[in-house]
């Protein structure tokens, strides 16, 4: 693809991810982590969580640079370890990203099914899965109208918070400093960071439009390093913010909104409430959009079934998207928010762990211009993929063995239909 048929440039790519890490997850997350890290000490968890997904965004961004095109992980692993090793990390991205936008598909559901006027036990998952169908129908129109879409939500969701974040600067002085708290102990402490870790995810979608984009050895990783750094310092002034006005952090329902009541008034909430809703829907639609091109990615040298690496004549990969609607609202039937939060955390430094592997192996082997310097960003990657992984519970384990023997199982039908005469 030549540059001028490649549509997008930093800007988009920016404000994608910006928009794939600020989600309903920073809505919900100050009180989830007070709850494991109250007072200063969540402060420092999303400060420290921020400094430790640096190293990730790192080796994305050096990938990146040395391939261009579409894919993004399913490529790197590819070149590393062979089509097997593709295929697994492809399969826990596609896992990852979906359940992400899951999770905060139910989350959303709960604000608006209300202003809906849907009642009852099953609103919430009904609201759900019509945001699901209706970022998968939007999403069907092509990557230069999701483009746009995700620009605009984007800059509809950054308002307020930043307005949010200016308030509490004015009015934090105003109020007594939280009670110190003792320290929690280590394994609180990584658990803490797993949960904030989902409210960071979402930049490693950026390069697997690579071939999309012009300039994409320069623009990619600016947009990846540019759009973590950015949305650190947002969420370490969300965070102070919400434990400065919320002695009971820990027990608040939506932390955001109640701390802008108390900085502005219910009018102010009200305002923070609509920018909720845009900022779920915003990375909802992203992550739709971007999850089933892990399926092209991976069904593009046949190890997955049913044409899902086919591309409509808009570009959009319409079965993916079709398939990635349908499992959502299964998840959505069945799921439970916080479970589904952890599940995707754990899944997604799972692939963190086995790109930076990658990195670490074409560094060592001297491949695509790749050095020693180069793994030594894999090096601390790794060892923070690994660490925070070990915060996860065993039914978690379990969950996401399971669903990797799912993605197992596809290969395997694909493989046989493939050899049949």
């Amino acid at each position: 693809m030549t540059a001028k048929k490649r549509p997008l440039g930093l800007f988009s790519l920016l404000m994608l991810g910006i928009n794939g890490i600020v989600g309903v997850g920073i809505f919900l997350m100050p009180s989830e982590v007070a709850s494991v890290a109250p007072g200063n000490v969540g402060i420092g968890i999303f400060a420290v969580t921020a400094l430790l997904m640096l190293p990730v965004a790192f080796v994305y961004a050096i990938l990146s640079s040395r391939f261009d095109e579409d894919g993004g992980a399913v490529v790197f692993a590819r070149q590393a370890f062979g089509p097997g090793a593709a295929f697994a990390i492809g399969w826990l991205a596609y896992v990852a990203t979906m359940l992400s936008a899951t999770a905060i598909a139910i989350g959303l559901a709960r604000s608006l099914a209300p202003d809906l006027g849907l009642e009852g036990p099953y609103a919430g998952p009904v609201c759900a899965s019509l945001v699901a169908l209706t970022a998968a129908t939007a999403s069907s129109r092509g990557l230069l109208f999701s483009a746009r879409v995700w620009n605009f939500l984007t800059i509809g969701k950054l308002l307020p918070l930043c307005a949010f974040i200016l308030a509490s600067w004015l009015l934090i002085s105003n109020l007594p400093a939280p009670v110190p708290t003792t320290e929690p102990p280590m394994s609180a402490l990584l658990r803490a960071t797993l949960l904030a870790t989902f409210a960071y995810q979402g930049f490693e979608v950026i390069p697997l439009i690579t071939g999309q984009t012009r300039n994409s050895s320069r623009v990619i990783p600016l947009a990846l390093v540019g759009s973590l750094s950015i949305v650190a310092l947002l969420y370490v002034s969300i965070q102070a913010a919400c434990v400065y006005a919320l002695p009971d952090l820990a027990h608040t329902r939506s932390p955001i909104i109640s701390a802008a009541a108390v900085f502005g008034g219910a009018q102010f909430a009200a305002i923070v409430r609509a920018g909720a809703t845009v900022s779920g829907l915003g990375i909802v639609f992203s992550l739709v959009t971007m999850s089933p091109r892990y399926l092209v990615a991976l069904g593009s040298d046949g190890s997955l079934p049913g044409g899902l690496e086919r591309l409509g004549k808009n570009g959009a990969p319409l079965r993916g998207l079709a398939l990635t609607a349908a499992l959502m609202i299964a998840i959505i039937a069945v799921g439970e928010r916080a479970n589904v939060f952890t599940l995707s955390s754990l899944v997604m430094v799972c692939q963190y762990a086995c790109i930076s592997a990658a990195l670490l192996s074409l560094a060592l082997r001297k491949r695509n211009k790749l050095s020693w310097k180069h793994a030594l960003v894999a090096i601390p990657a790794i060892a923070v993929s690994l660490a925070l992984a070990s915060a996860a519970s065993i039914n978690e384990w379990l969950v996401a063995l399971a669903v990797f023997a799912l993605g197992l199982g596809l290969r395997g039908v694909a493989r046989r239909s493939r050899s049949a005469p």
